[in-house]
């Protein structure tokens, strides 16, 4: 009796034990790091470029102020619908992941739309405001 009571004793530790295991399939934890900004979109947008070579995508041209020159934006920035032929200001809200693992093509910035602060049309060149 004694014996089976050991054999059932062990047979649950050894499934604890299995089932609190790490699991390979669980999603990676994440911290964030979040803070919000001003950006500006130009009105069109340009070929993105990958080690020179065009790819098929589109990018953004963004700025922080309407005094520096446009720089090319590889990120996408959800729940933005972007109109091509208007300039945008927008508030976004940018959050720096840290994974706990270095996770192949996982975007190191993730902006997201907070405000739409002006839109403006241009045509040829010439401002209308909304």
């Amino acid at each position: 009796m004694i014996n089976k009571k050991i054999l059932i004793f062990i047979t649950l530790c050894s499934l604890c034990f299995v089932g609190c295991g790490s699991n390979k399939t669980e999603k990676q934890s994440i911290s964030k790091e979040a803070n919000e900004t001003i950006l500006y979109i130009n009105e069109k947008t340009i070929p993105c470029r990958d080690g020179g070579e065009i790819q098929d995508k589109r990018c953004f041209q963004t700025r922080g102020d309407p005094s520096e020159e446009w720089l090319i934006s590889y990120d996408t920035i959800e729940s933005f619908n972007y109109e091509e032929g208007y300039r945008y200001k927008i508030k976004v809200n940018i959050l720096t992941p840290k994974y706990d693992e270095p996770i192949a093509d996982a975007p190191d910035r993730i902006y997201t739309l907070i405000k739409i602060l002006e839109k403006t049309l241009i045509e040829n060149g010439v401002e209308y405001e909304l």
